[in-house]
């Protein structure tokens, strides 16, 4: 029996000839020009609310801005924490969650009590953060590098609950999600009137397509990946007779 090689490939290089390939990130799906290649980045698990969770959290009609990620440069976290000197009013706050050395960011908390660290959280703790926040955000830095291998998986999380999310917009990405996030440049004073525009307005320049989300959905990125394997295979055996 032959056996055929799929590589998964989050970033470079790719060392071997293969049979297929699979990219996560658009940067290197469109860098590279291979004959049988598939751009998977993932797919959104539908949201399921939490309503036995403990109602520590109130909100005191303030809008919640939600970060949940890792505390790694890649990740954007110190751009938050420097927009927070560009917003002068105080009816927001900013919320953290994520693994990661989070020093700078207990530090900020406190001297600004807008900014609300919770930590590494369960499932259910960050289920039910996502269920009370206005906004989600992804400050990732467009310049830094890796950022273009490195594609931002908490977007899943954000679009399961259908909320406006604020994000920067790296190489990583392909073009189909310019009209599902609100795209602004990498730097505290855009966020800053991001923010600022959504509490004034309540909503931002986004539009989130529900043939987007049906599309992203785990079963139809299984379907993809399973008809891109049998593609493969198939090819492989006409060649092979």
């Amino acid at each position: 029996k032959r056996f055929f090689q799929i590589y998964l490939l989050a970033d470079d290089p790719i060392l071997n000839l293969a049979d297929g390939y699979i990219f996560l990130s658009f940067y290197s799906f469109k860098k590279y020009k291979l004959a049988n290649k598939l751009h998977l980045d993932g797919a959104i698990y539908p949201n399921k609310k939490s309503y036995n969770l403990k109602n520590n959290l109130k909100k005191n009609n303030k809008t919640i801005f939600f970060y949940s990620g890792s505390m790694h440069k890649w990740g954007g976290v110190k751009l938050l924490i420097d927009t927070m000197k560009y917003i002068k009013r105080n009816d927001l706050e900013l919320w953290i969650s994520g693994p990661g050395d989070s020093k700078f960011v207990q530090k900020a908390a406190k001297i600004d009590n807008r900014i609300k660290f919770h930590g590494l959280l369960t499932d259910d703790q960050l289920k039910n953060l996502y269920q009370r926040a206005d906004v989600f955000l992804n400050p990732r830095p467009i310049k830094m590098p890796g950022n273009e291998f490195n594609f931002p998986s908490k977007l899943f999380d954000y679009l399961a609950w259908n909320k406006p999310i604020i994000s920067t917009f790296t190489k990583s990405l392909s073009p189909e999600y310019k009209n599902i996030l609100h795209i602004i440049k990498d730097n505290p004073k855009a966020f800053a009137k991001a923010m600022n525009l959504f509490i004034i307005k309540k909503k931002i320049n986004q539009k989130i397509d529900e043939l987007f989300l049906k599309n992203k959905s785990w079963k139809n990125q299984a379907q993809r990946l399973i008809f891109f394997i049998n593609k493969i295979i198939k090819k492989n055996r006409l060649k092979h007779k």
